[in-house]
């Protein structure tokens, strides 16, 4: 059950590509194309006008009621509790987004939608336009008369979004000189147009089913990632093009997409330009070549994944202050801060992967823990893997593994059983459905190995760093007072957070480099195989086949990179380069194409968490603990289980002192 939309409908996020909005890519323009015969015409004559004919149509094409998933989501029970009122709202959603289809269509003078001929192609520009303005005015009747409440709603969303087409109307007819001429506000006035011609639509429905505003902050969030899609996929997919008839149709209309607004930008963009003034075919092709350039991309894909990533916050705030009125219930008595952190990040986890944090909470962590324990023997076979062949079968691992085996299968069976939910799983099981075309599809065996991985790569490696950082800060008190201090500047004390806020600055990120530098999340690095030609590194050949790898804990704690290495000081992130010899030592999330998906997540999780603690509590240890260091804590410090453990400590936690 849903408490509170605007945090409980916070989406996915996500990391792209990995990680996306499962019920955008269920809306049109994306749905598999429909395998029945088209009706051209209507059916039933004695039944249908002919001015219902070009809706007939495209409304075939996509079928009935594709926001259903998202109604459901915002209010589980209205089907069953309301059903006037939900058949009603998936009317009017209808309603509006194909008969919107219908005059971009008109206007793009588009050839093809879904891979199969325009409506306008079919009826005419007139009878479709015709069509379209009718079943629009059909439905804002029929909620007057029927639902009075919300027509107030629908009416106010209809302006927007015919403001944000007058917007992409008069852009395309007037061109760049109708555009701000800096870069960035050109990006803005295309983020406003989006707001108000998606965002409405989105928040339409946010607005008919809740009869009030609260959702419209996340579905403008998710409104933006669909737009981008959409901006994508128009330019750079060889499908999409096959249904729209052409590839880059937005360019070849002389419309404006974000990629062509970054692209104007980019290195070779005055083919851009010349592309919107002419559309001649050489320059449409040269400037698909700077569009799709890695330059464009990178900067394009970097805004979805931030977008998506934004959609997490509101839940992970949630969570953060769920944290906090934990502490608070002890506030002022000793607290073993591995613990409480450990659940923390396996809640995390539960947001990112499966939507809800209470799928990895204290009842599921026995399982877990099992797990771990095995894992600090397990970790020595990491680089000696056949005697996993001998050992695998002795009752204490076996025994252990079954249940945690067990555990995944449950948590993938409970999740498929739901409906669908912004996370990673979403997408994941969306994958292994053969119903959606996949070419190559995820068994459920591999969603059970994704379960695991999901688990242990997402939260036992952001504990450690967690860990380590809250240490240093109550062990030094004046770094405490400066991310303190840092953190009220951005964000003054008794206003809500932000994760767009907290990002940059400068000493909080110190705080988390420094945790991440001497605290690595995987101390011995990732193995990797040289293959059948061996390698050649440092002028030392190594064999074929020889797993290699380099240390991430050696790397970051070695004087001749980082000066003072065992010295936690977040300065030298900032104020103090002359601390960094080689900054390309500093490698906690990998990289290349392995290196970690989930590291925007990660950082935003480790952002949140501090400044809320910091923001509410000072920090102590325990009498007569003060001087326990972090290199021989527990008696021994960090542990290198492949993933690292941090031995149990404790600390005081006391509520904010006024200043």
């Amino acid at each position: 059950m849903l408490h509170s939309v605007p945090l409980s409908l916070a989406l996915s996020v996500g990391i792209f590509p990995a990680v996306f909005y499962v019920l955008i890519d269920r809306l049109p323009p994306i749905w598999p194309t429909s395998k029945k015969a088209l009706m051209i015409g209507p059916k039933h004559p004695e039944s249908r006008t002919s001015i219902e004919c070009p809706y007939s149509y495209i409304r075939q094409l996509y079928g009935k009621y594709h926001w259903a998933p998202f109604v459901h989501k915002l209010s589980p029970g209205l089907k069953d509790e309301e059903p006037v009122k939900y058949k009603m709202i998936l009317e009017i959603m209808d309603a509006i987004h194909l008969c919107l289809m219908l005059v971009d269509d008109i206007s793009d003078n588009s050839d093809y939608r879904k891979g199969k001929p325009a409506a306008h192609k079919l009826y005419g520009r007139s009878e479709t336009a015709n069509r379209a303005y009718y079943r629009v005015t059909q439905m804002l009747n029929a909620t007057v008369q029927r639902f009075p409440n919300l027509a107030p709603f629908l009416m106010q969303n209809l302006e927007e979004i015919l403001q944000g087409q007058d917007l992409s109307l008069v852009w395309r007819r007037d061109g760049l000189s109708s555009l701000p001429a800096a870069a960035d506000e050109k990006l803005a006035a295309y983020r406003k147009m989006a707001s108000l011609k998606t965002g409405a639509l989105f928040r339409l429905l946010g607005q008919l089913v809740l009869e009030n505003k609260s959702a419209d902050h996340t579905m403008t969030i998710l409104a933006w990632c669909s737009q981008l899609q959409n901006d994508f996929k128009n330019v750079y997919s060889s499908e999409y093009a096959k249904m729209k008839g052409s590839l880059a149709e937005d360019l070849r209309n002389q419309e404006y997409s974000y990629p062509i607004i970054i692209a104007l930008e980019a290195p070779g963009g005055e083919w851009v330009t010349k592309a919107l003034e002419s559309g001649s075919p050489h320059n449409i092709r040269k400037a698909l070549e700077v569009i799709q350039s890695e330059t464009v991309r990178t900067a394009c894909f970097a805004e979805l994944k931030s977008s998506t990533l934004a959609g997490y916050e509101p839940r992970l705030l949630e969570h953060c202050q769920t944290f906090i009125e934990t502490i608070s219930i002890s506030e002022g008595k000793t607290l073993e801060v591995t613990s409480l952190i450990g659940e923390f990040s396996w809640d995390s986890m539960g947001i990112l992967a499966v939507g809800k944090p209470s799928i990895f909470g204290p009842g599921h962590v026995q399982e877990a823990e099992e797990m771990k324990s095995l894992a600090r023997f397990a970790c020595l076979l990491v680089w000696s893997p056949w005697p996993i062949i001998l050992l695998r079968n002795l009752p204490v691992m076996r025994n252990a593994t079954v249940r945690w085996i067990e555990w995944c299968k449950r948590t993938v069976e409970e999740r498929k059983k739901e409906d669908l939910s912004y996370d990673l799983f979403s997408y994941l099981i969306q994958d292994s459905d053969s119903s959606l075309g996949h070419p190559e599809k995820a068994t459920h065996q591999d969603l059970v190995f994704d379960t695991e991985l999901a688990v242990f790569a997402g939260s036992d490696t952001i504990a450690s760093t967690l860990n380590a950082i809250l240490f240093f800060l109550a062990k030094d008190p004046e770094i405490f007072n400066q991310l303190r201090r840092e953190v009220d500047a951005a964000v003054p004390f008794g206003c809500t957070l932000s994760h767009e806020a907290l990002a940059g600055n400068p000493y909080l990120e110190g705080c988390i480099n420094e945790g991440l530098r001497i605290c690595p999340a995987v101390m011995s690095g990732v193995p990797r195989e040289t293959g059948p030609e061996g390698a050649t590194i440092a002028g030392v050949y190594i064999p074929p086949f020889t797993i290699v790898s380099v240390p991430t804990y050696t790397m970051q704690m070695d004087p001749r990179n980082f000066p003072e290495p065992d010295k936690f000081i977040p300065e030298r992130w900032s104020s103090k380069p002359e601390m960094i010899i080689q900054k390309e030592a500093f490698n906690p999330f990998s990289s290349g194409p392995y290196a970690c998906a989930g590291r925007p997540f990660a950082m935003m999780e480790m952002r949140l968490l501090l400044a809320t603690v910091v923001r509410n509590f000072d920090l102590d240890f325990p009498p007569g603990r003060e001087k326990q260091s972090f290199e021989t804590l527990g008696g021994t410090g960090p542990l290198d289980c492949f993933t690292t453990q941090i031995p149990c400590y404790h600390l005081v936690f006391k509520r904010r002192r006024k200043a």
